[in-house]
């Protein structure tokens, strides 16, 4: 069993903290105890739970949960209440990773709101970029491992079964097989949340619909708003004479792609005297063809009530890929922390595109790529997302 890592008892009390043990049901688990922090000068708690990957009944479960919120938000789906272990969703049948820790909890609880990182929802938004209404705005690119043009020239049924065969086929090719979810965090208003079965009341907040939340939306309890630069003060996290007073994991979802590479989604949590930060990242490589990295970074500092900055959360979403053919196409800058001065000359450059080239596709094909995706380029301008944000938690709360 996996489980969260508190400071000791002693360095805990001398930063007005309380750790607390709470029970879920047992039909969730039979290690059925939740670490709890109160970090009391500040209001704010912090709640995890580990769990086993859920079993067939709660896969299928899933299925009809995300069908329902799909049908919810979109009218190109429809719910028709089956029990299922697969989805079909604008003609693409989907099925959830064999590995998904769907009863893992992680919580960071202000008042009656809470930030929630939810294994399940990672597979919500995964399925919506499915459906008609989202592939028109953002096309799903298919990723191909290297031998699929000449697995794709020896299906002789395509020959035998132009029509039906070869539209099946395009389906499945142009399908995201890789779980690259693109999944933030989950926020929950206690005062109207009842069971974890009401997803439709759910705030699920992705990097393709965070505009959703923006603060032009007066309705919204949680308003977004997007920053010019970012807000995380990464010298207070780096500061060694605070003590780290719970530290985290959470794995949301694993799998190998059948053997042709591997993708992992997992959220830290580090909680300090003065301030927290959490950092969601989903990791893929698929063996020969790409390597992607999709990270988000919220960030809190703990400061006196009543200023403005006790109701703010800084947040970065950085992503990160690289591709085979981009050879010619490679930032020196993303995988250099090296600075150039203005007389470098062009042939250095040109040296040092072509060794981060090289060094990049050595990545393509090595188990190391997610302790090295600093080196991959920032493509969050090219997915038309931005960078940095700001998360304002309402007054009255």
């Amino acid at each position: 069993k996996r489980h969260a890592v508190f400071a000791e008892e002693n360095v805990l009390h001398q930063y007005t903290c309380s750790r607390l043990q709470s029970k879920v049901s047992a039909e969730i688990s039979d290690a059925c105890e939740v670490d709890v922090l109160l970090h009391n000068e500040s209001g704010w708690s912090f709640k995890s739970f580990h769990s086993n990957i859920l079993n067939e009944r709660a896969s299928q479960d899933l299925i009809c949960q995300i069908r329902k919120y799909l049908a919810h938000k979109y009218s190109s789906v429809t719910d028709d209440g089956e029990l299922s272990s697969n989805l079909i969703v604008n003609g693409f049948k989907l099925h959830t990773p064999p590995m998904l820790f769907g009863n893992d909890v992680l919580q960071l609880i202000y008042s009656d709101v809470e930030i929630s990182i939810v294994p399940n929802h990672s597979m919500f938004c995964w399925a919506a970029k499915h459906t008609e209404e989202n592939i028109q705005k953002h096309p799903i690119h298919p990723i191909q491992v290297p031998y699929a043009t000449t697995w794709r020239s020896r299906q002789d049924f395509i020959d035998k079964k132009p029509n039906d065969s070869s539209v099946a086929l395009e389906k499945i090719s142009s399908l995201d097989w890789t779980y690259s979810s693109d999944y933030c965090f989950t926020i929950i208003d206690n005062r109207t949340w009842k069971t974890s079965e009401e997803t439709t009341n759910t705030n699920i907040v992705s990097a393709f619909n965070i505009s959703d939340f923006y603060s032009t939306q007066e309705s919204l309890q949680w308003q977004i708003t997007p920053s010019e630069c970012s807000g995380i003060d990464y010298d207070m996290l780096r500061r060694q004479d605070l003590p780290i007073l719970l530290y985290d994991e959470c794995l949301l979802y694993q799998d190998d792609l059948e053997d042709c590479g591997e993708v992992d989604f997992e959220a830290k949590l580090r909680v300090m005297p003065n301030c927290w930060f959490l950092l969601n990242k989903m990791h893929l490589r698929v063996d020969g063809a790409i390597v992607r990295s999709r990270e988000i970074r919220l960030f809190h500092k703990f400061v006196a009530k009543d200023s403005i900055e006790e109701r703010i959360i800084h947040m970065e979403i950085l992503w990160r890929e690289y591709a085979k053919e981009q050879v010619d196409v490679v930032d020196v800058t993303a995988v250099s922390k090296e600075s150039h001065s203005s007389k470098e000359s062009q042939s250095s450059k040109e040296s040092q595109s072509s060794k981060a080239s090289n060094g990049l596709h050595l990545l393509l094909n090595s188990r190391e790529s997610k302790n090295k995706t600093h080196m991959l380029p920032i493509v969050n301008e090219r997915e038309g997302i931005s960078q940095f944000y700001t998360l304002a938690i309402p007054k009255h709360l």
